[in-house]
């Protein structure tokens, strides 16, 4: 069955909140660490824009195919798939612990971007999908001091309407990183990002330390969602 892609690049129209190649390489590294912990994301793939093709792309979008000529990000399209309405009431509980997965996961991996006005949360057939990661661990905010997600933030997340006062334990998923998310499993995850999408290699390399010492904090973040999530 043919797929359809959204294709995020390194050099978009609008460069807001973008970080050029590193921002796809956040995308990659995500959607491989989701999978590792058996949360779900749309399909995804690096897909290779060639000359040829950007040449023959209608004007109003050459110069953006121009613009990012070599490997992109691509992300399956999810036909019927809608947003995640934060607040919406959930009483199954493979619900409830995949909806605390999602906030569990963007804690470890310091995700600021799944908001209640921007869920960044697909709903398909009673499952949850994760999308875009672009500026977690923080690509963005790599030098900015701390750790964990603050509390404006945590309450901010699309599922926090949803789990508060569930009395979740938010073990489960935190637990597992530290099992899947090894040395050698970072190791590999990296190899598979193209050299192109390593703009800065300071920064590219505090990502992978960031990634490498997160099992560290993990009974703090426990903690820090319990606390506030209840």
């Amino acid at each position: 069955m043919q797929k359809s892609f959204v294709l995020k690049v390194a050099r978009p129209d609008s460069a807001a909140f973008q970080y050029g190649g590193l921002s796809l390489a956040c995308e990659l590294i995500s959607a491989q660490i989701i999978q590792l912990l058996g949360l779900k994301s749309p399909s995804y793939a690096i897909v290779n824009i060639e000359q040829e093709f950007a040449d023959s792309v209608p004007s109003r979008v050459h110069q953006l195919f121009n613009d990012n000529i070599g490997p992109q990000f691509g992300c399956e399209y999810l036909e019927e798939a809608v947003d995640f309405i934060p607040g919406r009431r959930l009483d199954d509980e493979d619900a409830l612990s995949a909806l605390e997965g999602v906030i569990s996961f963007d804690a470890m991996i310091w995700n600021q971007d799944r908001t209640q006005l921007k869920p960044n949360l697909l709903v398909k057939a009673n499952e949850f999908y994760l999308i875009d990661h672009s500026t977690v661990m923080p690509v963005g905010l790599i030098l900015s001091g701390g750790e964990f997600l603050t509390e404006d933030q945590i309450t901010n997340n699309c599922a926090y309407a949803t789990l508060y006062y569930k009395r979740r334990l938010y073990q489960a998923l935190v637990e597992k990183w530290a099992d899947e998310v090894t040395l050698g499993a970072i190791e590999q995850i990296a190899g598979f990002v193209p050299n192109e999408w390593i703009t800065t290699r300071s920064r590219f390399n505090l990502m992978l330390k960031f990634l490498r010492e997160r099992h560290t904090f993990s009974a703090q973040i426990i903690e820090n969602l319990k606390d506030l999530v209840h």
